[in-house]
């Protein structure tokens, strides 16, 4: 569901000129996300278990709480 949103969004928020560049940009950071995320996760839960990619994903959550 992010990514419409995110798409939409960069429309806005980048000048024409830019915007071809903006999207490209914005293809190669989610297409890198979608990667190392769950091989990192695949790593976390070989070396130290299931129960700590539950715990790092909740110590995430609680410093995008503590930003605001």
């Amino acid at each position: 569901m992010l990514m419409p949103a995110w798409g939409a969004i960069t429309l806005e928020l980048v000048p024409r000129a830019e915007r071809q560049s903006a999207i490209g940009l914005n293809t190669i950071g989610m297409n890198i996300s979608r990667s190392v995320g769950p091989a990192l996760a695949g790593l976390i839960v070989a070396t130290a278990g299931s129960g700590m990619v539950f715990i790092l994903n909740a110590i995430s959550f609680l410093a995008v709480i503590a930003a605001q």
